[in-house]
């Protein structure tokens, strides 16, 4: 069986990838811009963690469209919560 989206999920799928890249790459880049003065890492690594959080349940999600054919509902995908590793 060949793993099947339909078009709202083809959308939701890119748009999540690429909020997670954005995240990502932004946090990255506020961490390279933090002076000795002004001390922001907080939000700067928020910004990442966010981003690698939802970069792995989109891998959770492949791998589930690749063992089950399907993508799991909302609720199912909701239960991942925080803990990714």
């Amino acid at each position: 069986m060949t793993p099947q989206m339909d078009l709202r999920q083809n959308i939701a799928f890119i748009q999540e990838a690429e909020t997670a890249v954005t995240l990502t790459l932004d946090g990255i880049i506020a961490i390279n811009r933090i002076n000795a003065e002004v001390v922001k890492y907080h939000t700067c690594l928020q910004l990442v963690s966010q981003g690698l959080e939802r970069l792995m349940k989109l891998i959770i999600c492949i791998g589930e469209l690749e063992q089950q054919g399907k993508l799991s509902e909302r609720d199912e995908i909701k239960k991942f919560g925080h803990d990714q590793l």
